[in-house]
Protein backbone atom coordinates (compact mmCIF):
# COMPACT_ATOMS: atom_id res chain seq x y z
CA UNK A 1 0.00 0.00 0.00
CA UNK A 2 1.37 3.43 -1.00
CA UNK A 3 1.93 5.98 1.82
CA UNK A 4 -0.65 8.35 0.30
CA UNK A 5 -3.24 5.58 0.69
CA UNK A 6 -2.50 5.24 4.41
CA UNK A 7 -3.26 8.87 5.23
CA UNK A 8 -7.10 8.51 5.17
CA UNK A 9 -6.68 5.59 7.58
CA UNK A 10 -4.82 7.87 9.98
CA UNK A 11 -7.57 10.50 9.88
CA UNK A 12 -10.15 7.78 10.57
CA UNK A 13 -8.06 6.54 13.49
CA UNK A 14 -7.66 10.05 14.94
CA UNK A 15 -11.39 10.78 14.71
CA UNK A 16 -12.30 7.45 16.33
CA UNK A 17 -9.96 8.26 19.21
CA UNK A 18 -11.50 11.73 19.59
CA UNK A 19 -14.99 10.19 19.91
CA UNK A 20 -13.85 8.15 22.91
CA UNK A 21 -11.76 10.89 24.48
CA UNK A 22 -13.05 13.08 27.29
CA UNK A 23 -13.60 16.77 26.35
CA UNK A 24 -11.12 17.86 29.01
CA UNK A 25 -8.37 15.39 28.12
CA UNK A 26 -5.03 17.30 27.87
CA UNK A 27 -4.07 15.25 24.78
CA UNK A 28 -7.23 16.20 22.86
CA UNK A 29 -5.84 19.45 21.38
CA UNK A 30 -2.78 17.68 19.97
CA UNK A 31 -4.94 14.95 18.45
CA UNK A 32 -7.21 17.54 16.80
CA UNK A 33 -4.13 19.24 15.36
CA UNK A 34 -2.80 15.92 14.05
CA UNK A 35 -6.16 15.20 12.38
CA UNK A 36 -6.17 18.63 10.69
CA UNK A 37 -2.62 18.14 9.36
CA UNK A 38 -3.39 14.63 8.06
CA UNK A 39 -6.56 15.89 6.38
CA UNK A 40 -4.64 18.63 4.55
CA UNK A 41 -2.06 16.10 3.35
CA UNK A 42 -4.79 13.77 2.12
CA UNK A 43 -6.37 16.59 0.09
CA UNK A 44 -3.10 18.01 -1.22
CA UNK A 45 -2.84 18.40 -4.98
CA UNK A 46 0.23 17.48 -6.96
CA UNK A 47 2.92 20.16 -6.91
CA UNK A 48 3.74 22.24 -9.97
CA UNK A 49 6.82 20.22 -10.92
CA UNK A 50 4.81 16.97 -10.88
CA UNK A 51 2.16 18.52 -13.13
CA UNK A 52 4.79 19.78 -15.57
CA UNK A 53 6.46 16.38 -15.67
CA UNK A 54 3.09 14.70 -16.28
CA UNK A 55 2.48 16.94 -19.30
CA UNK A 56 5.80 16.01 -20.89
CA UNK A 57 5.37 12.31 -20.09
CA UNK A 58 2.03 12.40 -21.90
CA UNK A 59 3.43 14.22 -24.92
CA UNK A 60 6.55 12.08 -25.32
CA UNK A 61 4.54 8.87 -24.84
CA UNK A 62 1.91 9.70 -27.47
CA UNK A 63 3.60 11.93 -30.10
CA UNK A 64 6.06 10.39 -32.55
CA UNK A 65 9.24 12.43 -32.76
CA UNK A 66 8.44 14.76 -29.87
CA UNK A 67 11.79 16.51 -29.22
CA UNK A 68 13.30 15.15 -25.98
CA UNK A 69 15.15 18.42 -25.37
CA UNK A 70 11.80 20.14 -24.76
CA UNK A 71 11.39 18.11 -21.57
CA UNK A 72 12.22 20.60 -18.84
CA UNK A 73 10.89 21.45 -15.39
CA UNK A 74 11.44 25.12 -16.19
CA UNK A 75 9.18 25.02 -19.27
CA UNK A 76 5.44 25.50 -18.77
CA UNK A 77 2.67 24.09 -20.95
CA UNK A 78 0.13 26.85 -21.64
CA UNK A 79 -2.53 25.67 -24.08
CA UNK A 80 -3.31 23.63 -27.18
CA UNK A 81 -5.77 23.98 -30.04
CA UNK A 82 -6.94 21.77 -32.93
CA UNK A 83 -6.73 23.37 -36.36
CA UNK A 84 -6.77 22.66 -40.06
CA UNK A 85 -3.65 24.00 -41.78
CA UNK A 86 -4.97 25.33 -45.09
CA UNK A 87 -2.59 25.05 -48.04
CA UNK A 88 -2.66 24.96 -51.82
CA UNK A 89 -1.76 21.71 -53.56
CA UNK A 90 1.70 22.36 -55.06
CA UNK A 91 0.80 20.16 -58.03
CA UNK A 92 -2.03 22.47 -59.14
CA UNK A 93 -1.41 26.08 -60.25
CA UNK A 94 -2.75 28.65 -57.78
CA UNK A 95 -4.73 30.26 -60.62
CA UNK A 96 -6.75 27.10 -61.18
CA UNK A 97 -10.49 27.61 -60.98
CA UNK A 98 -10.78 24.30 -59.20
CA UNK A 99 -9.75 25.94 -55.95
CA UNK A 100 -7.05 23.47 -54.99
CA UNK A 101 -6.99 24.32 -51.30
CA UNK A 102 -6.47 21.31 -49.07
CA UNK A 103 -5.80 21.07 -45.36
CA UNK A 104 -3.59 19.24 -42.89
CA UNK A 105 -4.98 18.03 -39.57
CA UNK A 106 -2.80 19.41 -36.80
CA UNK A 107 -2.72 20.52 -33.19
CA UNK A 108 -0.71 23.47 -31.88
CA UNK A 109 0.85 22.99 -28.43
CA UNK A 110 1.86 26.27 -26.79
CA UNK A 111 4.54 26.52 -24.11
CA UNK A 112 5.92 29.62 -22.45
CA UNK A 113 8.74 29.80 -25.02
CA UNK A 114 7.89 27.42 -27.88
CA UNK A 115 5.07 26.47 -30.25
CA UNK A 116 5.02 22.80 -31.26
CA UNK A 117 3.22 21.83 -34.49
CA UNK A 118 1.84 18.29 -34.38
CA UNK A 119 0.10 16.33 -37.12
CA UNK A 120 -3.13 14.62 -36.04
CA UNK A 121 -4.46 11.36 -37.55
CA UNK A 122 -6.28 11.88 -40.84
CA UNK A 123 -9.63 10.60 -39.57
CA UNK A 124 -9.98 13.71 -37.39
CA UNK A 125 -12.12 11.86 -34.84
CA UNK A 126 -10.21 13.00 -31.76
CA UNK A 127 -8.47 16.21 -30.80
CA UNK A 128 -4.89 16.61 -29.66
CA UNK A 129 -5.77 17.10 -26.00
CA UNK A 130 -7.65 13.80 -25.95
CA UNK A 131 -5.08 11.86 -27.97
CA UNK A 132 -2.23 12.94 -25.69
CA UNK A 133 -4.16 12.39 -22.47
CA UNK A 134 -3.93 16.03 -21.37
CA UNK A 135 -7.68 16.04 -20.79
CA UNK A 136 -7.08 13.50 -18.00
CA UNK A 137 -4.01 15.13 -16.51
CA UNK A 138 -5.36 14.93 -12.95
CA UNK A 139 -5.46 11.14 -13.22
CA UNK A 140 -1.90 11.09 -14.53
CA UNK A 141 -0.54 13.26 -11.72
CA UNK A 142 -2.35 11.19 -9.08
CA UNK A 143 -0.74 8.09 -10.57
CA UNK A 144 2.67 9.61 -10.00
CA UNK A 145 3.15 11.53 -13.23
CA UNK A 146 3.59 8.54 -15.56
CA UNK A 147 0.88 7.92 -18.16
CA UNK A 148 0.38 4.20 -17.66
CA UNK A 149 -0.84 2.45 -20.79
CA UNK A 150 -0.23 5.45 -23.03
CA UNK A 151 1.06 4.65 -26.51
CA UNK A 152 1.66 6.38 -29.80
CA UNK A 153 -1.61 7.93 -30.94
CA UNK A 154 -0.89 8.52 -34.61
CA UNK A 155 0.33 12.04 -33.86
CA UNK A 156 3.67 13.20 -35.26
CA UNK A 157 5.74 16.26 -34.39
CA UNK A 158 6.12 18.50 -37.45
CA UNK A 159 8.19 21.33 -36.10
CA UNK A 160 9.05 23.63 -33.21
CA UNK A 161 9.01 27.43 -33.45
CA UNK A 162 10.18 30.03 -30.94
CA UNK A 163 7.29 32.20 -29.74
CA UNK A 164 9.41 35.28 -30.48
CA UNK A 165 9.50 34.25 -34.17
CA UNK A 166 5.71 34.25 -34.58
CA UNK A 167 3.34 36.95 -35.76
CA UNK A 168 -0.27 35.88 -35.17
CA UNK A 169 -3.39 37.67 -36.36
CA UNK A 170 -7.09 37.04 -35.85
CA UNK A 171 -8.81 37.14 -39.24
CA UNK A 172 -12.32 36.19 -38.11
CA UNK A 173 -14.36 33.68 -40.11
CA UNK A 174 -16.75 32.27 -37.52
CA UNK A 175 -20.38 31.96 -38.51
CA UNK A 176 -19.93 32.78 -42.18
CA UNK A 177 -21.53 30.44 -44.67
CA UNK A 178 -18.96 28.67 -46.80
CA UNK A 179 -19.75 27.12 -50.17
CA UNK A 180 -17.15 24.42 -49.61
CA UNK A 181 -19.39 22.96 -46.92
CA UNK A 182 -22.77 21.46 -47.73
CA UNK A 183 -26.03 21.12 -45.83
CA UNK A 184 -26.66 17.63 -44.50
CA UNK A 185 -30.22 16.97 -43.36
CA UNK A 186 -31.07 19.93 -41.16
CA UNK A 187 -27.49 20.95 -40.41
CA UNK A 188 -25.87 23.93 -42.11
CA UNK A 189 -22.10 24.06 -42.17
CA UNK A 190 -20.22 27.26 -41.38
CA UNK A 191 -16.69 28.30 -42.13
CA UNK A 192 -14.54 27.83 -39.03
CA UNK A 193 -12.90 30.85 -37.37
CA UNK A 194 -9.49 31.54 -38.83
CA UNK A 195 -6.14 32.86 -37.68
CA UNK A 196 -3.00 33.58 -39.69
CA UNK A 197 0.51 32.87 -38.45
CA UNK A 198 3.79 34.08 -39.92
CA UNK A 199 6.92 32.16 -38.82
CA UNK A 200 10.15 34.12 -39.12
CA UNK A 201 12.06 30.82 -38.96
CA UNK A 202 9.69 28.04 -40.13
CA UNK A 203 10.59 24.35 -39.66
CA UNK A 204 12.85 22.97 -42.41
CA UNK A 205 13.43 19.38 -41.35
CA UNK A 206 10.00 17.97 -42.23
CA UNK A 207 8.18 16.81 -45.37
CA UNK A 208 7.38 19.12 -48.29
CA UNK A 209 3.97 20.13 -46.99
CA UNK A 210 5.26 20.94 -43.50
CA UNK A 211 8.63 22.59 -44.21
CA UNK A 212 9.66 26.03 -45.36
CA UNK A 213 6.22 27.63 -45.19
CA UNK A 214 6.51 30.93 -43.29
CA UNK A 215 2.83 31.79 -43.74
CA UNK A 216 0.20 29.45 -42.25
CA UNK A 217 -3.56 29.89 -42.39
CA UNK A 218 -5.28 27.93 -39.61
CA UNK A 219 -8.98 27.12 -39.29
CA UNK A 220 -10.02 26.20 -35.75
CA UNK A 221 -11.97 22.95 -35.35
CA UNK A 222 -13.42 20.76 -32.60
CA UNK A 223 -12.94 17.11 -33.61
CA UNK A 224 -14.73 15.16 -34.83
CA UNK A 225 -14.80 17.70 -37.67
CA UNK A 226 -16.60 18.82 -39.72
CA UNK A 227 -19.46 17.06 -37.92
CA UNK A 228 -18.84 18.88 -34.65
CA UNK A 229 -18.43 22.36 -36.10
CA UNK A 230 -19.80 24.62 -33.37
CA UNK A 231 -19.01 28.21 -34.46
CA UNK A 232 -19.48 29.58 -30.94
CA UNK A 233 -17.09 27.09 -29.35
CA UNK A 234 -14.45 27.29 -32.07
CA UNK A 235 -14.51 31.09 -31.97
CA UNK A 236 -14.09 30.99 -28.19
CA UNK A 237 -11.21 28.50 -28.53
CA UNK A 238 -9.48 30.71 -31.07
CA UNK A 239 -9.72 33.84 -28.89
CA UNK A 240 -8.47 31.92 -25.84
CA UNK A 241 -5.46 30.49 -27.68
CA UNK A 242 -4.49 33.79 -29.31
CA UNK A 243 -4.76 35.64 -26.01
CA UNK A 244 -2.49 33.03 -24.42
CA UNK A 245 0.01 33.28 -27.29
CA UNK A 246 0.10 37.08 -27.19
CA UNK A 247 0.51 37.04 -23.43
CA UNK A 248 3.39 34.55 -23.70
CA UNK A 249 5.07 36.70 -26.34
CA UNK A 250 4.60 39.86 -24.27
CA UNK A 251 5.99 38.37 -21.07
CA UNK A 252 8.76 36.23 -22.60
CA UNK A 253 11.47 38.86 -22.17
CA UNK A 254 10.27 39.79 -18.70
CA UNK A 255 10.69 36.28 -17.27
CA UNK A 256 14.18 36.95 -15.95
CA UNK A 257 13.27 40.39 -14.65
CA UNK A 258 15.14 42.06 -17.49
CA UNK A 259 12.20 44.26 -18.47
CA UNK A 260 8.71 45.43 -17.56
CA UNK A 261 5.73 44.76 -19.87
CA UNK A 262 3.28 47.52 -20.80
CA UNK A 263 0.21 47.21 -23.03
CA UNK A 264 -1.36 49.99 -25.09
CA UNK A 265 -5.08 50.32 -25.71
CA UNK A 266 -6.30 48.58 -28.87
CA UNK A 267 -6.69 50.98 -31.78
CA UNK A 268 -7.79 50.96 -35.38
CA UNK A 269 -4.87 50.89 -37.82
CA UNK A 270 -6.66 50.28 -41.12
CA UNK A 271 -10.13 50.21 -42.64
CA UNK A 272 -10.70 48.97 -46.19
CA UNK A 273 -13.80 47.70 -47.97
CA UNK A 274 -15.73 47.47 -44.74
CA UNK A 275 -12.96 45.51 -43.01
CA UNK A 276 -11.38 47.12 -39.97
CA UNK A 277 -8.00 46.11 -38.60
CA UNK A 278 -7.44 46.54 -34.87
CA UNK A 279 -3.96 46.33 -33.32
CA UNK A 280 -2.80 45.85 -29.75
CA UNK A 281 0.74 46.91 -28.91
CA UNK A 282 2.93 45.52 -26.13
CA UNK A 283 6.08 47.26 -24.92
CA UNK A 284 9.07 45.84 -23.07
CA UNK A 285 10.66 48.67 -21.10
CA UNK A 286 14.35 48.11 -20.26
CA UNK A 287 17.17 49.71 -18.44
CA UNK A 288 19.87 50.28 -21.07
CA UNK A 289 22.27 47.71 -19.59
CA UNK A 290 19.59 45.02 -19.41
CA UNK A 291 18.60 45.62 -23.04
CA UNK A 292 22.18 45.33 -24.26
CA UNK A 293 22.43 41.96 -22.49
CA UNK A 294 19.56 40.48 -24.55
CA UNK A 295 20.95 37.83 -26.91
CA UNK A 296 18.16 38.43 -29.41
CA UNK A 297 16.76 41.91 -29.82
CA UNK A 298 13.01 42.12 -30.35
CA UNK A 299 11.68 43.05 -33.79
CA UNK A 300 9.08 45.80 -34.08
Amino acid sequence: MEPVQRIPRYTLLFRTMLKHMAPGDPQRAKLVEADEIASKIALAEADEQTKRAAVFYCLTATIEGFPPDLFSNSRRFIDCIDVEDILVDPGIPSTSAAGSATSLHCTLFLFDDKLVIVKRPGNGEKGGRTLTGLDELDKVTKAGGIPAGKKKSGMTCKGVVDVTDIVATDVGGAGKLDSTFIAMKDQTRFRPPEMNFYFENPPHDQGDRWSGRPFRSFSVVNPPAPINLDPTQTESDKHRFLEHLWHVQATYRARAGQSVVLCAVEQEVESKVGRTTIARTYFNVYQRTAFLQETKKVMV
